[in-house]
């Protein structure tokens, strides 16, 4: 039996395009719960109908048991995040917020006619055909995040190192955050780097030689946005993360780790003077 929903705060102001966006998909989408972090819940979710009791679990593997609603209510009024880089993700969701309601119809657009299924991994390199493929496991959680074995060796291929052809076991964290990024945006991943092996790698303890970290772009998402809806899952469902931006190559940097970190690469290239050139 259903426990009734317990009270909560007011959302806070969001589109009004957004709370009807999900309404518009197939009933399917409704009990797509895809994640039990509260600031993207209410993002990518608000005004999303509960689900009846005779409704089958969701088929999207990110989700527990029992996911719903009033499991990923915010926090009531008052309440303040105590998590570590609050501050972090509290500017990270007014920026995103305020992309979203800048995109409003081309997000309106997306959402009404999905290509990418929740769960869904949509994913290439430069150069290659990408992938569409489901990598996680259908019985874990955001807290036991797991490969499906029928994935993992398409999965290694696909995060491979270039220049080697070296391949390695990939972390599941990372690719739920790949996926969760697939899915809220319906975009393609364009991988720019995945595994590395350590003679490639400048940092001795980098994410990537572990099969960890992944170097990404998103099809018309821009870098910091992308960045910011990464940094909203720090040292929530998924654990600590790694989130770097790297304006100059338009790519974000994201990682699952054991203390969450951020950061900014390279800077982008400053415009050598005229006068200056002309010497």
């Amino acid at each position: 039996m259903r426990t009734s929903r317990p009270a909560r705060a007011p959302l806070r102001p969001v589109l009004p395009a957004l709370v009807g966006l999900l309404a518009l998909a197939p009933p399917a989408a409704s009990r797509a719960y895809v994640t039990r972090e509260p600031e993207l819940w209410e993002l990518g979710h608000h005004g999303v109908p509960e689900p009846v009791a005779e409704t089958p679990p969701p088929v999207f593997p990110l989700v527990s048991a029992a996911g719903g609603p009033e499991d990923l209510a915010a926090p009531a009024a008052g309440v303040e995040d105590d998590r570590p880089h609050a501050r972090n993700r509290e500017r990270a969701r007014e920026h995103l917020e305020a992309w979203i309601e800048a995109h409003a119809d081309e997000l309106l657009e997306r959402r009404r006619r999905p290509v990418v299924q929740p769960g869904e991994l949509w994913i290439g390199s430069y150069g290659q055909e990408p992938e569409r493929l489901f990598p996680l496991d259908g019985a874990t959680t955001p807290e036991t995040v797991a490969l499906d074995p029928l994935a993992e060796d398409l999965v290694r291929r696909l995060f491979r190192h270039r220049g080697s052809g070296e391949e390695h076991e990939m972390s599941p964290r990372l690719l739920a955050l790949l996926s969760e990024a697939c899915w809220f945006f319906q975009a393609r991943v364009t991988l720019v780097s995945g595994y590395r092996p350590r003679r490639y790698c400048v940092r001795r303890q980098s994410r990537h030689m572990f099969g960890a970290a992944a170097d990404v772009k998103l099809d018309g998402v821009p870098m910091d946005v992308l960045a910011d809806f990464f940094t909203l899952f720090a040292d929530g469902p998924y654990g600590p993360v790694g989130v770097g931006r790297y304006p100059r190559d338009g790519f974000v940097h994201v990682d699952s780790r054991d203390e969450t970190y951020f950061w900014t690469g390279n800077q982008p290239r400053r415009r050598t003077p005229r006068s200056r050139r002309s010497r």
